[in-house]
């Protein structure tokens, strides 16, 4: 800080990945998923202590990234269309979720991580796929 002249390193990130940096906190977990309930995206904040690199919780920040205005109007409309529309996100499931309903789309969302399971088979996959109305937690790995 200015005051002791200590240094220190900050990170910031997807909060599972702060929360396991600073060896798992239940409170930022519940923390986290109360703020995914109601939709909203959280990034964890933490610090190294003074002269180690063992970090602590400095906290997490509430951010809402809602959808475009007219996205569920054009979702209903596609559906008028016969066209089955699928949500992609890299959002927790629970967001997803959340946002599909506020789209009026319903709530089968599935871990994008089903469809990279090596022990699911390809009729498999294709059918979570056909059941499934969006797909969260989708990294860029999932494309190939």
């Amino acid at each position: 800080s200015l005051d002791t002249n200590d240094v220190f390193k900050v990170a910031k990130g997807a909060p599972q990945v702060i929360i396991k940096l600073v060896g798992g906190n239940d409170d930022a977990v519940r923390a986290v998923n109360a703020l995914a309930i109601r939709g909203l995206r959280a990034l964890g904040v933490a610090r190294t202590i003074s002269g180690t690199d063992n970090y602590e919780l400095i906290g997490m920040i509430s951010l809402l990234d809602p959808p475009r205005p007219d996205s569920a109007e054009t979702i209903k409309r596609c559906n008028g269309y016969g066209v089955d529309v699928k949500m992609v996100t890299g959002d927790q499931l629970i967001i997803a979720k959340e946002v599909a309903h506020r789209l009026g789309m319903n709530r089968v969302i599935l871990d994008a991580n089903h469809l990279v399971d090596p022990s699911k088979s390809d009729e498999e996959v294709t059918q979570h796929c056909e059941r499934a109305d969006g797909f969260a937690q989708v990294i860029p790995e999932h494309k190939y």
